[in-house]
């Protein structure tokens, strides 16, 4: 359009649309985090070479190289309420895996991240306990501190999730 990236990047055109997006994101995340739905969200590693470590790395690989996992790495690329009537949490694993299979194999039409992998994170308000599951290589592990403080409070209303396993048959 006949302007360069390094000029695009100092527009302020651009720095509004940036200021933009992370208005709907705050907005997005404060639903997830204090609606007074069930509610669950997909984070997703930035974009740009500042994070080219974090993106589809297995959390041991991540924890070898001296790398945590943290929010400020992340966008929160899409939430969705939930019912327990038509998705049962009882059992947190099929929960997550169902997400894991929707959003790689049929996503919404609103959905505009990409197919949900390893190094995502999927963060779940269940009655008001907060909790976040990281989606590894085999599996989930539970990441009580990536939401910060506020997460941490409303957690202690649900027990903590097992590490579960994807289905085996789920395309990674």
């Amino acid at each position: 359009c006949g302007i360069t990236h390094a000029d695009w990047a100092v527009s302020p055109v651009f720095a509004a649309q940036k200021a933009a997006a992370a208005n709907i994101e705050g907005n997005r995340e404060a639903e997830l985090l204090h609606g007074s739905e069930n509610r669950f969200g997909i984070y997703q590693v930035k974009r740009g070479d500042e994070t080219r470590d974090y993106r589809f790395e297995p959390l041991s690989r991540l924890q070898d190289r001296g790398l945590s996992v943290d929010r400020k790495n992340y966008e929160l690329v899409y939430t969705m309420p939930f019912s327990d009537a038509l998705e049962p949490i009882s059992d947190r694993g099929d929960f997550l895996n169902q997400i894991y299979a929707t959003f790689n194999n049929a996503h919404p039409e609103d959905y505009t991240g990409r197919s949900v992998s390893v190094s995502d994170v999927i963060g779940v308000n269940h009655n008001g306990g907060i909790s976040s599951h990281y989606v590894d290589d085999v599996g989930f592990a539970e990441l009580p501190a990536f939401l910060g403080e506020e997460a941490q409070k409303t957690q202690a209303v649900e027990p903590p999730a097992q590490t579960h396993t994807k289905e085996a048959d789920t395309p990674r």
